[in-house]
């Protein structure tokens, strides 16, 4: 994947939040905002799991959300993941998988609410 296709699932992630989740109770984070925050040398590419995690707890987030996409024989795999920042502990997750990455737009749009109704249930505001 290029990173611009990256950037563009991201964008796609993120307007999924910003439509699942209670605009008054929660603030969705621009990349701007993360890349401002990362250690010395790192890019948003190199900050997955952990480094993830701890970034979002530099901003004061509650939660983030990480993915990670890979080549997998001749298809692409797609994993998103929501993380609570306080523990570093996954709260949901999905994985998707496609030919091409415009396979995943539809997926990422279907599975969004999914990953932020957990949020939502965490923060207590229940799953709906």
């Amino acid at each position: 994947m290029t990173a611009s296709e990256v950037k563009y699932l991201t964008d796609v992630v993120r307007e999924g939040a910003m439509r699942a989740l209670p605009q008054g109770k929660f603030i969705v984070m621009t990349q701007e905002n993360l890349q401002a925050l990362l250690p010395p040398g790192k890019t948003l590419a190199d900050c997955i799991g952990e480094c993830a995690v701890q970034t979002g707890k530099n901003l004061k987030a509650h939660y983030v959300v990480t993915g990670e996409a890979v080549k997998f024989g001749r298809s692409l795999r797609l994993a998103l993941r929501v993380h609570v920042t306080v523990t570093g502990a996954m709260l949901e997750q999905t994985k998707l998988k496609g030919a091409s990455v415009e396979d995943f737009e539809a997926g990422i749009e279907k599975q969004t609410p999914v990953l932020f109704a957990a949020v939502r249930k965490h923060a207590g505001g229940g799953a709906a």
